[in-house]
């Protein structure tokens, strides 16, 4: 399946192509690469960075709004806080309708996506095609200025074997950035950021919990009771859900064998169970779960 299908049924991109070349007296080359389209009452810009030689990447996106523009942006979390240093986690509540060049609260800067309010229309930023080359940016500003970096993580999400900084291998290709305007409803209903992805050729599904079909769940803090959690698989039964996910720690407060029991209940309830994993990182303390 095409997962730009869940957003419709039949997907159609065309895009008008430009590349500008640059090099520098080294002769190395870098390419600017521009698609533009226009769908559906929904105007996109992309564009990407193509590298010719091998080198460490550099900051080199800048967005730039009028003062009169109001931003609707999520916080970056600051690197190493929260529960087992485990932030960033991309869980801030987004901060509505504000002026733009407003700092982020945490001082980390802004995810994506970004969208921004310009006169009647609305314009949304993200980015696409990450390929495992290239870092998760995000957008940092200075107080009351329009203009909106790309920048890269803090220093304190580097993992080890990697670095931080994306690298090379020419030729070598940055991810997508996209600039999409329009209606919030052409914005919704995009399928860009699918659109512009590489296609798996061989993905290895190997790690995709086969279940029975989808359907809707609850999502619960992980409760040590065990009755408490009987209580919430009766609950879903009543409400005709098909799963309940319990998050982390539940092999330490609830333990598995109290864990099959409950699962155990819930298929006479027709409700499946799914349990909640953590995967450490160089920069946090979380266990691995399983």
């Amino acid at each position: 399946m095409n997962y730009s299908q869940v957003k419709k049924s039949h997907v159609h991109y065309a895009a008008n192509k430009g590349t500008i070349h640059f090099a520098n007296l080294s002769k190395k080359r870098l390419d600017v690469i521009f698609q533009v389209s226009v769908m559906v009452s929904l105007f996109v810009i992309t564009s990407r960075i193509n590298l010719q030689h091998k080198e460490n990447y550099s900051r080199i996106y800048q967005l730039s709004f009028r003062y009169f523009c109001r931003a609707f942006l999520q916080p970056m979390q600051k690197a190493k806080s929260g529960w087992e240093k485990t932030n960033p986690a991309y869980e801030e509540d987004y901060v509505q309708d504000m002026p733009v060049g407003t700092p982020s609260p945490t001082g980390a800067g802004w995810v994506y996506p970004a969208l921004f309010h310009v006169k009647d229309g609305w314009a949304l930023i993200t980015e696409a095609s990450m390929d495992g080359t290239y870092c998760a940016s995000r957008l940092t500003c200075s107080e009351g200025s329009g203009e909106y970096l790309v920048s890269f993580p803090d220093e304190k999400e580097t993992i080890h074997e990697d670095g931080l900084l994306p690298r090379s291998i020419t030729p070598w290709y940055s991810p997508w950035r996209i600039i999409l305007t329009g209606s919030l409803k052409t914005i919704i209903e995009s399928t860009l950021g699918t659109d512009l992805a590489a296609p798996a050729l061989k993905p290895d599904t190997s790690f995709i919990i086969r279940v029975s079909h989808p359907g809707a769940g609850s999502c619960q803090r992980t409760i040590p009771l065990f009755t408490a959690n009987k209580r919430v698989h009766r609950f879903a039964a009543d409400m005709h859900w098909n799963y309940c996910l319990i998050d982390v720690n539940w092999d330490r407060k609830i333990g598995y064998d109290k864990i099959k029991e409950l699962a155990d209940y819930g298929a006479s309830k027709k409700v499946g169970l799914i349990l909640w994993s953590i995967q450490p990182g160089d920069w946090n303390y979380g266990q691995v779960h399983s």
